[in-house]
C-alpha cells in the first residue's frame, strides 16, 4: 500500500472449454457404389476419433480407427465396405463418431446411412 506495507494480490481464472463434436453428417447420403465421407468439427484436438458402423440388428460391420482428430473440420473417406471386404447391401445403417480428447473427455455423435446401388 502507500505506507510501505507489503501485500500480495490473487487473480483467478476460470477458463470454460468443452470438448464437442459437432456437425457430424456423411457426403452423400444416400451412398452409391462410391461410398461416402464423413464430415464432422471438433472443439479441439483429439487423442483419437474412432467411426463405426452398424447393421440395424446391432452387428458391427465397420470399424476406422485412427481417424482424422484436428480442431476444426474434418473428413474421413470411406469406401463402403465392411472390415472383412464384402460390400454392403441396399439398407439402412447407423454410425457412431467417437472422439476422445487430450484429457480423456470422451464425445459421442451417432447417425443413419442408406445405401443404394
Amino acid at each position: 500500500d502507500m505506507d510501505g506495507n507489503p501485500g500480495t494480490a490473487s487473480i483467478m481464472l476460470y477458463i470454460e472449454s468443452s470438448f464437442e463434436i459437432r456437425n457430424v453428417v456423411n457426403v452423400p447420403n444416400p451412398v452409391r457404389s462410391a461410398g461416402t465421407y464423413f464430415t464432422y468439427q471438433l472443439s479441439q484436438p483429439a487423442s483419437s476419433v474412432t467411426i463405426r458402423l452398424f447393421n440395424s440388428n446391432g452387428q458391427l460391420l465397420k470399424r476406422i480407427d485412427n481417424a482424422s482428430a484436428n480442431e476444426g473440420f474434418n473428413r474421413v473417406a470411406w469406401d463402403g465396405t465392411t472390415d472383412w471386404g464384402a460390400a454392403l447391401g441396399n439398407d439402412v445403417y447407423f454410425y457412431v463418431v467417437e472422439a476422445r480428447s487430450n484429457a480423456g473427455e470422451t464425445v459421442r455423435a451417432k447417425g443413419k446411412i442408406m445405401v443404394l446401388k
